[in-house]
């Protein structure tokens, strides 16, 4: 099909979709009507409206999100103030003070060494006077869920050697999340979604059917960057390119990192964080399927024609969708085992 024929069909396409014969006057009606290239030249215009209206979109979205994460900021550090405020009057009601008041405090508010049951004394760790102070542990209180757990030092393993972990999750959950980094470069470069597009009476005795245009995430990007919609590009780019490889780096590394370079604190406030925002990743299959529900759209012109336009979801789609859902699905188990491995009695790392 030559660039004449595709420019006149678009045209066609575009009067068939918006009523043009109403809102033209004059010799623009005429015009539009003998030569459809010419009308959606001289009406440029309406592109640029689309294209403030993606910008605007574009900015409201990042708008939301950075408000989203103050707020989450903001409440995280109310509720760490509050903790500090409950240790600060723990020690002050205990009269105990130094680097390990806190998990004193905690030791003596649910019960010193002294009043342990004999199944607290079994199930509590016994070490030598000769293992080195910074690899001993210690029951504490978690400061998230208030459960007793021990203070872990260097000698922590990592969640891939950890005893609690089974032996075929120790092997699987890197290999799904590499297998998820794969899928993730293949959608991104892969069909999204396709515009597929019926069109007769263009012409006495002629149709038009097939796919009028395609969807890909990554030129997406760059068009909505080209465009002047870099609110838009960015939002696809990050949430929906950087992100999701960036989640699987960041979980491969608190599945593989051993405590002495990972401390489990840290480990387990990582996880929650790739939890919580796991779900951005999903924006992109969400927006792309609220489309295909609008996109539509049959129209029939006095004139004889008739346009017949549909979105449909192509395996780019669905490829991602599948790499999202089971990478957060590796990180809401990597939380719970890692829960699991700071509550054992004791850590010793398998070889």
């Amino acid at each position: 099909m030559s660039s004449g024929m595709k420019c006149r069909l678009l045209a066609t396409l575009l009067l068939s979709i918006k009523d043009v014969a109403v809102a033209a006057q004059g010799s623009s009606k005429e015009s539009a009507e003998r030569d459809p290239g010419a009308w959606l030249l001289s009406h440029s215009s309406a592109n640029s409206a689309w294209r403030h209206f993606l910008t605007d979109a574009g900015w409201a979205a990042a708008a939301l999100l950075a408000l989203t994460a103050v707020a989450v900021a903001v409440g995280l550090l109310i509720r760490h103030y509050r903790q500090a405020q409950g240790a600060r009057a723990a020690r002050a009601l205990l009269g105990v003070s130094g680097p390990t008041a806190s998990s004193r405090a905690a030791q003596l508010l649910m019960g010193g060494p002294g009043d342990m049951t004999p199944e607290q004394a079994d199930s509590s760790c016994i070490i030598s006077n000769s293992t080195p102070s910074r690899s001993r542990t210690a029951s504490t209180v978690d400061p998230w869920t208030g459960e007793r757990r021990r203070s872990l030092g260097s000698s922590e393993p990592s969640l891939a050697t950890s005893p609690v972990v089974p032996r075929i999750a120790r092997i699987l959950h890197p290999a799904l999340a590499t297998c998820c980094t794969g899928l993730l470069l293949v959608a991104d470069l892969s069909v999204t979604a396709s515009v597929k597009a019926k069109v007769d009476g263009i012409e006495p005795g002629e149709q038009y059917s097939g796919s009028l245009a395609t969807l890909t995430l990554v030129p997406a990007t760059k068009d909505a960057w080209e465009s002047g919609a870099v609110a838009t590009a960015i939002l696809l780019g990050l949430l929906n390119g950087v992100w999701p490889l960036l989640q699987l780096s960041l979980l491969l590394v608190a599945w593989l990192v051993p405590g002495r370079w990972l401390r489990p604190s840290a480990r387990g406030t990582l996880l929650r964080l790739l939890a919580s925002m796991g779900k951005c990743s999903l924006s992109f299959p969400w927006l792309v399927t609220i489309w295909a529900g609008i996109c539509q759209l049959k129209r029939h012109r006095p004139d004889g024609v008739s346009a017949d336009l549909r979105l449909t979801l192509d395996s780019g789609l669905f490829t991602f969708l599948a790499a999202a859902m089971l990478t957060n699905s590796l990180g809401y188990l990597a939380d719970r085992y890692h829960s699991r491995a700071v509550s054992s009695p004791c850590p010793r790392a398998l070889s």
